[in-house]
């Protein structure tokens, strides 16, 4: 496998993003406590604040992301804006030897549907997974036993998840609807997501115009391979936010059996199509390199810059147990991805569109997006995160109760908002 860079050379500002989110069926990623990142909390939202958070992320130098981040990091800054039309056959970037492939897409008209979807995200407060409200859905949990932690602190990226309703599960229920959703209801729950507090919002119409741009940037651009299903529909997306020290280990997106084959019962995507990722904003690094079966890396790291308005579609064929020669043997193998977050040491700001097609249909709730369990039972813990979570979300001034790295739900709102504000006035304008 050689290492290239033929990925970056001509996309001039379009690599991409192929940190899949979902339910990661990577190796044990220990979110460790973050009780000793204090910070005074008396910062107002201004770039202060935004660089006291991104080095107040953790203490903790034993996480393997942590570790990784203190290696040297490039800080390259803001990359020029650039006006790309919508291309019918558009080039196609090869990563490697594998199939995943890269194309630009940046039309004004889809462009204004991001800015006017996000802006709903970023700019109105934080909301609680039972709320119906805009905004951003905050949770806390308590990965592995240690201590209870917000999502918006977390070294694993900010994820927000949003779907489409199956039109034929109606069942007169005007308070919930059965939404596709990816990974839940197959023996493993997102990461750092307690099941009372898991959330899945009906895609809005800057959404649905999003998906369907990116779709026909899908089946154009494998409408001549045999080997990829694109007659689905991309029916789920989570929106990915990489700020800070925010990044995911290694990891695959299917779930497969020793031999290769696709196991059913362990995956909600659907067998054998493409994950579709736009990327929004800063620049961050994907790393892609062959694993064998039990997890161990056997192949060169291949880095590729993220930029700004690119298309980055994971094909099914990389994830796959297969025969490839290595340093001129035989190895049954397949690709993994992570990536190591934002490039750069300024505040950046990356945000990925992650669409799928999924098959696994959970019941929610019609306004909020919440969940709905019928036998839930929740342990202390849980409990004691719910306690947390809504103490914070109620504040009515929001500048008393703090995060576990010492901020204020009042200092981290103004943060995001800040972050936000910074990419759509540099390239969404």
């Amino acid at each position: 496998i050689q290492q290239t860079s033929v990925v970056s050379k001509s996309l001039a500002n379009g690599s991409n993003d192929g940190e899949q989110s979902g339910s990661i069926q990577q190796t044990s990623v220990v979110s460790k406590s973050l009780a000793n990142g204090s910070n005074d909390g008396e910062q107002s939202g201004s770039s202060t604040l935004c660089q006291q958070m991104k080095n107040q992320t953790t203490n903790v130098r034993s996480h393997p992301i942590q570790q990784q981040q203190q290696k040297k990091k490039k800080s390259g800054g803001l990359q020029p804006k650039q006006t790309l039309q919508l291309r019918r056959s558009p080039r196609i970037h090869h990563l490697l030897e594998a199939q995943s492939t890269i194309v630009m897409m940046e039309s004004p008209r889809i462009m204004k549907e991001v800015c006017t979807f996000l802006e709903t995200l970023f700019l109105n407060p934080f909301r609680s997974p039972s709320r119906g409200d805009l905004g951003l859905v905050v949770t806390v949990d308590s990965s592995y036993g240690n201590t209870p932690q917000f999502n918006i602190e977390r070294l694993t990226y900010l994820k927000q998840s949003y779907s489409v309703s199956c039109l034929h599960s109606s069942d007169g229920d005007k308070t919930s609807r059965m939404a596709y959703v990816y990974g839940a209801g197959t023996g493993s729950s997102s990461f750092g997501v307690q099941k009372s507090q898991q959330c899945c919002r009906e895609m809005p119409p800057s959404l649905l115009s999003i998906r369907d741009a990116v779709q026909k940037q899908m089946v154009e651009s494998f409408q001549n391979d045999q080997s990829v299903n694109h007659s689905v529909t991309l029916n789920t997306c989570e929106v990915i936010c990489y700020y800070g020290d925010k990044g995911i280990p290694w990891h695959r997106d299917i779930t497969r059996s020793r031999d290769g084959k696709y196991i059913h019962a362990s995956n909600s995507q659907v067998e054998s199509t493409v994950v579709c990722v736009l990327v929004i904003g800063d620049s961050r690094q994907l790393m892609m390199a062959l694993h064998n079966f039990a997890g161990k890396k056997v192949g060169h790291i291949q880095k590729i810059e993220l930029n700004h308005g690119s298309i980055f579609f994971l094909h099914p064929n990389d994830e796959m147990d297969v025969m490839r020669v290595i340093s001129g043997r035989n190895v049954r193998s397949h690709y993994r991805h992570r990536s190591m977050g934002v490039s750069g040491t300024s505040g950046e700001f990356s945000i990925g569109f992650v669409f799928r097609a999924c098959k696994t249909l959970h019941r929610v709730n019609r306004n909020s997006g919440m969940f709905i369990y019928d036998d839930l039972k929740m342990s202390e813990t849980a409990l004691k995160c719910n306690k947390i979570l809504d103490t914070f979300i109620t504040e009515k001034d929001g500048t008393q109760t703090r995060i576990v790295s010492g901020f204020t739900r009042e200092e981290v709102q103004n943060f995001m908002k800040e972050m936000f504000c910074q990419i759509r006035d540099k390239y969404l304008s």
